[in-house]
């Protein structure tokens, strides 16, 4: 509700792209500012906007279409981006991941006796207090675990037992709304496919180049997909996978490239020592097999005896002659 208050400077050009893309739906709509400013105006609003874009995806597509045919030439570029996130915000989840900013005090919190008291702390710190076009959450933001009346537990909870207070949460919540910037994990098929194409990248590494080479080259790979994963959350929102591809794929592709290579190899002595078998020594046949790695690149000198036999009848018909 907040958020649809702190767009409604937009409003008009919300209501024209649904236009664009849905006129009966844009006509059914209040258009009475002061009805719609009120709790339970602005409440119908989002639960009629919700219904209509809930019910039918295709008219966000088509107004998200058509903002960007319009560009931020025809709009200032704030408006550009605030009508794109309100559209987002109706044509997105029900329950979007927060993405939080960091440890309590992150957020910026202005004391009471500031608000109340502005033009005296602004000649002492010689800093404007201006809040004009900003939303204000009002609530309790203690910096001591002592103080703090309201306090949720987070991924930024600190070990003196300060959490994130419920105010801090709200303003949160309201800036990824204003930023498009909720955390997204991969849907389904992304997860998997992201998995697939993870797991066969290994595997052909670990089978095709030397167990060493292959080694560094997997913990190489492993160290660029932790920064680009890390890239992505923090500029993007995306949720990439990282526990699976990163401490369960990756041993496995590794260790099953070795196994396979061994027993590669283990076939291919045998296949040497049965097909040698019947023309050299077993000393020799045992030499070839352990070094068929270094047949090609390997010269040694010997002396032996080159024993040619004719065919029998050439043989025979020479012998009579």
């Amino acid at each position: 509700m907040a958020f649809q208050i702190h767009a409604y400077e937009v409003f008009d050009e919300f209501i024209r792209l649904l236009g664009k893309a849905s006129p009966s739906r844009a006509a059914s709509l209040p258009r009475d500012k002061e009805a719609i400013l009120t709790t339970p105006g602005v409440k119908k609003l989002i639960q009629t906007l919700r219904a209509v874009l809930e019910n039918e995806p295709s008219i966000a597509a088509r107004m998200l279409a058509e903002l960007h045919n319009v560009g931020a030439s025809s709009l200032e570029v704030r408006k550009y981006k605030l009508l794109k996130s309100l559209i987002r915000m109706y044509q997105g989840a029900n329950t979007p991941y927060l993405n939080f900013y960091g440890p309590p005090g992150t957020i910026t919190s202005i004391p009471y006796h500031v608000i109340l008291n502005p033009q005296e702390t602004s000649s002492v710190n010689h800093i404007p207090l201006d809040l004009q076009g900003k939303t204000v959450f009002v609530g309790f933001s203690e910096r001591t675990r002592l103080e703090q009346k309201d306090g949720f537990y987070t991924v930024f909870s600190q070990a003196s037992g300060l959490d994130l207070s419920g105010v801090e949460i709200a303003a949160t919540a309201f800036a990824n709304l204003l930023e498009d910037l909720p955390v997204q994990p991969l849907g389904l098929r992304g997860h998997l496919v992201t998995i697939l194409l993870w797991g066969v990248l290994l595997g052909v590494l670990g089978r095709l180049a030397p167990t060493v080479l292959a080694a560094v080259l997997i913990v190489g790979l492993d160290v660029l997909y932790l920064i680009v994963v890390w890239d992505r959350f923090a500029t993007a929102g995306r949720w990439y996978p990282l526990i699976v591809p990163i401490f369960i794929q990756t041993p496995l592709a590794f260790f099953g490239a070795v196994l396979w290579n061994y027993f590669d190899t283990h076939k291919e002595q045998q296949n040497i020592r049965k097909a040698f078998g019947y023309y050299l020594p077993e000393r020799v046949v045992d030499q070839l097999a352990r070094n068929v790695a270094h047949v090609k690149t390997s010269s040694q000198l010997v002396y032996g005896i080159c024993l040619y036999s004719l065919p029998d009848t050439f043989s025979t018909r020479r012998f009579f002659t």
